[in-house]
């Protein structure tokens, strides 16, 4: 009874009785023999691992065209029979595969002389520097340009004509956005890019007055542009945090309809302004290609107090306010959500 525990404690030696010594740096062990499968350990150079004596298959038998000389003799050597996977144990005794171009068999035989104890030439998972390390390390952190673009959407601007009537009810509908950032190094700080920022916003509001006899439809937007200061905050493995300031140049122009039961006119406002501007990123990197990032984006706006006037002189008199002839923004801040790509280049 004995010998056959013994016999079944030893059955999983016996199956894996050859041993391999690991040849790169750090050779990871796979749950399944694909390098697509998941990595259950890693073996460092040098270390000894045991294989399944099945997946031995060449013929010591037979002989190669290389030659050794021992004590002026020369000694065939017989092939090696390298395969591209081996089984071994991880850690936990389970079955576990690895490359073959990762290790040497230990064949106690000649066939050691087929391959050296050091991989030749690259090793891919050496992952190590030569030191001294140069001063611009790391040597693509922070060189690329970027550029991207994004759709915004958010709370509608709460502004409106000087009308002379109240207003019985006012509609402000979402304001739109569409934002492109372009990003460029600095020398001298390594985390900071300077950039160019353009955005185009529309808005549409409608208000019902209280005369009861009109009703108004203001439609239109702004053109915007000007420098932006980026700082990347975090940087991870697979996303990315930027925080963003910036004064922006503003060109709006807004259409002021208003009509009747039986009279209609429409005119043209516009106004050039400043706003300061903050920008909070988040980006995913490398989602479709290596070089493309989504973005989520969030954009505050601070509008200090303005106004848009007309160039036109008005037909229906009786709806328009000749002494205060014009839109007024009040001041306060809005902000935009937007959603984007991002190119590196």
């Amino acid at each position: 009874m004995k010998k056959i525990i013994c016999i079944i404690l030893l059955l999983p030696q016996l199956a894996f009785s050859k041993r391999a010594m690991i040849i790169v740096l750090e050779a990871p062990i796979f749950k399944k023999p694909s390098t697509e499968a998941r990595i259950v350990q890693y073996a460092r150079k040098g270390s000894i691992i045991y294989i399944d004596n099945r997946d031995i298959v060449d013929d010591p038998t037979a002989f190669t065209n290389k030659v050794i000389t021992f004590k002026d003799v020369k000694i065939p050597v017989p092939p090696s029979g390298k395969q591209r996977w081996y089984t071994t144990l991880d850690r936990n005794g389970q079955q576990a595969f690895v490359l073959g171009q990762h290790i040497k068999v230990i064949y106690n035989d000649f066939r050691e002389f087929n391959e050296d104890i050091s991989k030749d030439g690259h090793d891919p998972t050496d992952y190590r520097l030569t030191e001294p390390i140069a001063d611009n390390y790391p040597f693509t952190e922070g060189k690329e340009f970027r550029f991207n673009l994004a759709i915004g959407l958010g709370p509608g601007q709460k502004s409106n004509y000087n009308y002379n009537a109240p207003l019985s009810r006012e509609d402000y509908r979402i304001r739109n956005g569409v934002a492109i950032n372009i990003l460029w190094p600095t020398e001298i700080l390594k985390h900071f890019r300077i950039g160019l920022n353009a955005g185009f916003y529309s808005q549409m509001r409608r208000f019902y007055l209280d005369d009861g006899q009109r009703s108004a439809n203001e439609t239109g937007g702004s053109f915007s542009l000007g420098p932006t200061i980026n700082f990347d905050q975090f940087k991870g493995k697979s996303f990315q945090i930027t925080y963003s300031a910036g004064l922006n140049f503003n060109w709006a122009r807004y259409f002021v309809e208003q009509q009747s039961l039986n009279s209609v006119e429409e005119r043209l406002f516009s106004g050039i302004y400043l706003t300061p501007k903050i920008y909070s990123t988040f980006q995913w990197q490398r989602v479709f290609f290596d070089s493309v990032d989504l973005l989520l984006q969030l954009e505050g706006i601070f509008d200090y107090p303005h106004s848009y006037n007309s160039k036109s002189d008005p037909i229906l008199t009786p709806f328009w306010t000749p002494d205060n002839d014009k839109i007024s923004v009040p001041g306060g801040a809005t902000f935009l959500l937007y959603f984007g790509v991002q190119a590196k280049i």
